[in-house]
């Protein structure tokens, strides 16, 4: 299973590196669970390149890397453009039950 990016998405990441003067290519997208709740927190950063057991995504422009724990909960996610979004992305997961305004905080479906 992949993950998808729309062309408005791949946009606003090139803006972003583009105002902040980034020159890594590479896009690390992950999870962690929040020590005090069962809320998830997604991050994201730019990186040199993708570690040995990464995930890799590739787009016109722009490569993904997920590290295997985190991708066993982003398989399958949509990035697209939102101009509410304070970063202007949203990341649209399947398996969430309710993600908080900020689109920052989640909580995963039970299995």
């Amino acid at each position: 299973m992949s993950i998808n990016i729309s062309r408005k998405a791949i946009g606003q990441i090139l803006k972003i590196k583009k105002n902040n003067n980034i020159k890594y290519n590479y896009l690390r997208l992950g999870v962690e669970q929040d020590r005090v709740s069962d809320l998830f927190v997604q991050f994201y950063e730019f990186t040199k390149g993708p570690d040995d057991t990464d995930k890799v995504f590739q787009f016109k422009d722009i490569d993904i890397c997920i590290d295997q724990k985190s991708y066993m909960f982003l398989k399958g996610m949509n990035i697209d453009f939102d101009e509410k979004n304070k970063i202007g992305l949203r990341f649209n997961i399947s398996e969430i039950a309710h993600m908080c305004g900020c689109n920052n905080f989640f909580v995963f479906k039970d299995s």
